[in-house]
């Protein structure tokens, strides 16, 4: 497993006239060029909050049009 120190940043966007919040996930340079780091630029992904355990699951898109928006309660 490889771990590194990252951080969530709000880079607001805007449409229409209106300011709405974009958020990105930095991920650490030495966790990114890790020979084991199973991304590249332009994956898609499915974003998973886990409120349970409180954490942020990020995976790769089996197939994108099966990535549901939000989750059933």
């Amino acid at each position: 497993m490889i771990r590194g120190k990252g951080r969530v940043v709000n880079r607001p966007g805007y449409s229409k006239g209106k300011e709405y919040p974009k958020y990105f996930v930095y991920i650490p340079i030495e966790v990114a060029r890790d020979s084991a780091f199973p991304f590249q630029e332009g994956d898609e992904v499915e974003v998973i909050v886990d409120m349970e355990n409180n954490r942020l699951i990020i995976e790769k898109c089996k197939d994108s049009e099966n990535v549901k928006k939000n989750t059933e309660k």
